[in-house]
């Protein structure tokens, strides 16, 4: 039994108590006269004060226990999951990407600037197709990452997404008590950073997929001029002491 039952016990049996003592009377003259009846009716008003007191008393106790009471599960949300299935698609692609690591030295590997391609041997029609191909690969491979990353984006907000959503919207309904509503407005929170970030998730693809069209129209550029740099460049062989051959010689 808790303290407040006890004292409501309490009160009840001192209620009672006066109640009973109330009952005497005196008589005087062939009159009844009740004996101490004000001063009994004084104490019965400071039993019922002190009942409404420890009313009040109860539902403040009940009131804390509900604002301390948490949600019974706190929404942990979707979006790190969403961003590292993203991650996970653009690190598969064949093409460049942001999520590749290492980007310097496979860059490197791919591409050469003007002077690096002048430099090189000989830029014959074997070497141009090859850096075709690797172009429309490129190309190819950079538009199928990023229809792949919108795909999944897609799947995750019909799916998982919207799931979890109107999971936070119940207990942001049902919450009771402050923390409570404190933990539901915080789980809110999060998953609207979450969502922020795969925002900027998808720009940072959009930016990926502008770099890679720009490259290669710079690579195309810089082999192209460096193949026509060396067809028009004259050769160092040397154009004298050769000796002259005539018919019948």
């Amino acid at each position: 039994m808790n303290t407040c039952c006890k004292a409501a016990l309490a009160l009840a049996g001192a209620v009672t108590a006066a109640l009973a003592g109330c009952g005497q009377a005196a008589a005087q003259g062939g009159a009844v006269y009740c004996v101490n009846c004000s001063d009994q009716i004084t104490q019965w008003m400071n039993y019922l004060k002190q009942v409404a007191q420890l009313e009040q008393q109860v539902k403040q106790v009940r009131l804390a226990m509900q604002n301390t009471q948490p949600l019974a599960a706190f929404p942990a949300g979707t979006g790190a999951t969403g961003l590292r299935e993203l991650n996970q698609v653009l690190a598969q692609a064949k093409s460049l990407t942001y999520a590749a690591g290492a980007i310097d030295p496979q860059f490197a590997q791919k591409f050469k600037d003007y002077n690096g391609y002048t430099s090189a041997l000989r830029l014959g029609d074997q070497f141009m197709a090859g850096k075709r191909q690797q172009w429309s690969a490129d190309a190819n491979d950079a538009t199928r990452t990023t229809l792949n990353a919108t795909a999944k984006q897609n799947q995750q907000m019909e799916g998982v997404e919207e799931q979890n959503l109107q999971n936070l919207q119940t207990q942001a309904a049902t919450a009771q008590g402050n923390l409570a509503s404190q933990q539901a407005l915080a789980a809110l929170s999060v998953e609207t950073i979450r969502q922020l970030q795969k925002l900027r998730q998808l720009a940072m693809i959009e930016m990926q997929q502008a770099a890679n069209r720009n490259q290669i129209d710079a690579d195309r550029e810089a082999t192209t001029q460096a193949q026509w740099t060396q067809m028009t460049t004259p050769s160092n062989k040397p154009t004298t002491g050769g000796k002259v051959f005539r018919g019948g010689e």
